[in-house]
């Protein structure tokens, strides 16, 4: 009879999990960055929910060369990152590796929640503009011949 806290999907403790394997692969190899672990700690208002402390380490790897022709420059395709994420809490270790495709897909929803916050903005600050009675002037123009004569 298995133990209610036992898991399939965890590897023995003798067997690497992904975010094993794909650690060594990174690690002190040649062509590949990394930062440091970087640690924050989660203190929630009145400590309610237990405090968290999250380790976060990114590699950089180099993109591979691509096929070069005679007398063109060496050219790599774009690098590839993988983000480690170790949260601690409680007694509880979970340990999770963002590969490439996922870090870049949250870096887009970032950057488009940005843009869209920015939009807002400009279009606030118009609004506003035009409710204290500016008036914008048109730019001057580019190029062309002066009207005056």
């Amino acid at each position: 009879m298995a133990n209610d806290n036992d898991r399939s999907d965890r590897p023995s403790g003798f067997m690497p999990d992904d975010f094993d394997r794909e650690l060594a692969r990174l690690d002190r190899v040649q062509g590949v960055a990394r930062t440091r672990p970087a640690l924050f700690q989660y203190i929630p208002l009145l400590g309610i929910g237990g405090t968290a402390t999250y380790s976060v380490t990114t590699f950089r790897e180099a993109g591979e060369i691509e096929e070069a022709t005679e007398g063109a420059a060496v050219r790599r395709k774009p690098p590839t990152f993988t983000v480690f994420l170790e949260v601690g809490k409680g007694r509880e270790l979970t340990r999770i590796m963002i590969p490439h495709s996922v870090a870049m897909l949250i870096s887009r929803q970032r950057d488009a929640l940005t843009e869209q916050a920015a939009r807002r903005s400009a279009k606030q600050a118009a609004e506003t503009r035009k409710e204290r009675g500016y008036k914008p002037t048109p730019p001057p123009r580019r190029g062309g011949k002066s009207k005056s004569r």
